[in-house]
């Protein structure tokens, strides 16, 4: 789980600092991210990149927005490197 705070002390927090990504946009629920992490290592194949850390979700638009769960937007980050 990552959170944003306004610095960076203590034991248990680290800064993530991927550099180079590739990452998609996924419109719906959170049930249904299988097609985006699909194209995405597809992607990462086809133009000879490989996973040089774990991927990131950014919840964008959610529930807690009060909107559908097809409304939902999700950016998933991959960090890379060729």
């Amino acid at each position: 789980m990552g959170v944003v705070i306004a610095e960076s002390s203590g034991e248990n927090i680290r800064k993530l600092d991927p550099g180079l990504c590739c990452f998609a946009t996924h419109i719906g629920p959170y049930d249904d991210f299988t097609p985006c992490y699909t194209a995405l290592a597809e992607w990462m194949e086809r133009e000879g990149h490989t996973v040089s850390g774990p991927p990131l979700e950014l919840y964008i638009k959610g529930y807690e927005d009060k909107v559908q769960p097809q409304e939902y937007v999700t950016k998933i980050y991959f960090p890379i490197k060729k």
